[in-house]
């Protein structure tokens, strides 16, 4: 047998030993934070011993298994972004206000004025949606970055974070199906995202979220498959965990307008048919945290011809942090292993509850 074909043979029982696997290599995940007290450096290292934790519980889950990472696998080195120096001017000017305010106060009553105001300018500064749409795009290219190497994501939101990762999936996830939007059927385009809508100028969408369509938009539509793949995510998302968040996300709202729950409807409806899973979770006892009133069920979709995907969104907060009122907040990153085997509980109660009704 000549060289040739030795060659030949060699490689093709590679093949056989070692298939070739063409699904994504790593679930990566992507912690989000901005607090500037705290720093890069610190909420780098916090991420990594909470992640090693959440990596640990999660893949004892069997259902979590199934539905998310199927043959892929967590990436041990979690993924974060921090926009904490880009709030500094505005931060500093609240400590300068906070410095002469506390001078004649208790030092309880000037500890718990600190910790809300820094929580509350860390929540408005990001809700400003210039500020916000700009770490959206830093995020997306991450994303864009991570689907070359056929790596997909698990966004994770601590505190203001939590709007981070809402938003994104509200701007970035191409869950609108563009013949249904301009109702024109004839339209053959694929599906798109807000920002790439926005950014071709086919909708003009203010902050009180009073819409507008284009008057032309047949022109403008021409280039708008170029657009979602510069200004929208590539279908890699797996999920969200929201945590310590201030906002119950899909449940506020409703002061937006029809507008606003348009585009919440719709995105609802995509999460649950693609396989997306929306979770909050919530210490009961985090001063700065929301609390659930109600969970979905997918019993509520299925009339509204959702089809029956693996998605879900659930909102679990039944355990507490067992730390004092100023630490609870913080007890997300010190009590890892608790929280952690909660994020797991999260999960499987979550997938369970939401298809079980």
């Amino acid at each position: 047998m000549n060289l040739v074909k030795k060659i030949i043979l060699y490689i093709i029982f590679l093949f056989i030993i070692f298939p070739i696997n063409i699904a994504f290599c790593d679930v990566n995940f992507l912690y989000t934070h901005g607090s500037y007290e705290e720093g890069v450096d610190f909420f780098n290292n916090v991420s990594k011993k909470l992640h090693k934790n959440i990596e640990k519980e999660l893949i004892k889950s069997d259902i979590f298994r199934k539905n998310v990472l199927d043959n892929e696998k967590i990436n041990p080195i979690p993924l974060t972004y921090y926009w904490g120096e880009k709030t500094l001017a505005s931060f500093d000017k609240i400590n300068k206000g906070l410095d002469v305010s506390n001078i004649y106060a208790p030092k309880l009553a000037s500890f718990i004025k600190v910790q809300l105001a820094h929580l509350m300018h860390d929540t408005v500064w990001i809700s400003f949606y210039p500020n916000m749409l700009n770490i959206l795009d830093d995020i997306n290219n991450i994303a864009i970055n991570k689907h070359k190497d056929n790596d997909s994501l698990i966004l994770l939101g601590y505190s203001s974070g939590a709007l981070i990762t809402y938003n994104y999936l509200l701007f970035k996830i191409p869950y609108i199906n563009i013949p249904n939007f301009f109702n024109n059927k004839n339209l053959e385009n694929k599906n798109t995202c807000l920002s790439a809508l926005i950014k071709s100028n086919l909708i003009d969408l203010n902050i009180n979220w009073d819409l507008k369509k284009a008057d032309k938009y047949k022109e403008n539509l021409k280039n708008i498959d170029c657009y979602t793949m510069m200004y929208c995510n590539p279908n890699n998302i797996k999920g969200v965990i929201n945590f310590g968040a201030p906002i119950l996300f899909f449940q506020d709202g409703k002061d937006k307008g029809n507008n606003f729950k348009f585009f919440n409807d719709i995105l609802l409806k995509y999460i649950i048919e693609n396989n997306i899973f929306f979770l909050t979770v919530n210490y009961k006892d985090d001063p700065f945290s929301a609390i659930t009133p109600k969970n979905f069920e997918y019993s509520k979709f299925r009339a509204k011809n959702v089809k029956n995907g693996l998605g879900f969104i659930y909102e679990y907060n039944n355990f507490k942090s067992y730390k004092t009122f100023l630490k609870s907040h913080n007890a997300y990153w010190t009590s890892r292993k608790q929280f952690s085997k909660n994020v797991k509980k999260a999960y499987e109660e979550g997938f369970i509850n939401f298809y079980s009704k």
